[in-house]
């Protein structure tokens, strides 16, 4: 959908670069530890529930059922906890921009039309990703790409939300993140409501699927 009109070469590539204000005050040894450390521990939270019924066993065994009860409680919270969106949170994902050397392929005259093109009309598009993988990568990083790129000074951003299977907003902490991306399960009801401007409170307008 947004690839940019290159006749007969490849397209040429732009590098993404952060802006965020968080992100570039972090020396650079410091930015890629704290990118590594959240790529760990975000492939980690897939385990959360087996870990805590492991924790939530081995205290039941050594007779602290208030501590086991206690595990078990905090891990139906947290799948249980409200979704919502934390605009700094995708603004911070550019951290992830160096450590994959992630590149662009739209200039700013192609982003702007696009953007224009997409207020100004008011129609809903979804965009696919493909491949992707088990862990959301590619979501933390089209997060920020979209909220920072994908915008005019005077229509703003277009940045949408996106779809996920249904189990993942049930994995505790992993759903929350995912959350403040603008996450919601994908089925009809959640995926219509946000193509309507809807699903988030939101005014209509700019509310794509990604």
């Amino acid at each position: 959908v947004l690839s940019y009109p290159y006749p007969s070469a490849m397209p040429q590539l732009f590098p993404c670069v952060a802006a965020e204000p968080v992100v570039t005050s972090l020396p650079r040894p410091l930015r890629l530890v704290v990118a590594w450390s959240l790529l760990i521990i975000l492939a980690s939270l897939y385990y959360a529930i087996p870990f805590a019924i492991c924790l939530a066993a081995c205290a039941a065994y050594g007779r602290r059922y208030v501590l086991a009860l206690g595990i078990m409680g905090t891990l139906v919270v947290l799948s249980l906890v409200p979704m919502r969106e934390w605009l700094f949170a995708r603004r911070f994902c550019q951290i992830f921009y160096e450590l994959f050397h992630v590149r662009h392929n739209l200039t700013p005259e192609r982003i702007r039309q696009v953007v224009v093109e997409w207020a100004e009309k008011g129609d809903r598009y979804i965009l696919g990703m493909h491949p992707h993988g088990v862990v959301p990568i590619q979501a933390l990083i089209w997060a920020a790409y979209a909220e920072q790129y994908m915008r005019t000074e005077e229509h703003g951003t277009v940045y949408g939300f996106g779809g996920m299977a249904n189990v993942v907003t049930r994995l505790p902490l992993l759903r929350s993140i995912l959350g403040w991306l603008s996450g919601v399960p994908a089925t009809y009801d959640k995926l219509h409501a946000g193509l309507t401007g809807s699903v988030f409170g939101r005014p209509p307008g700019g509310h794509n699927l990604y």
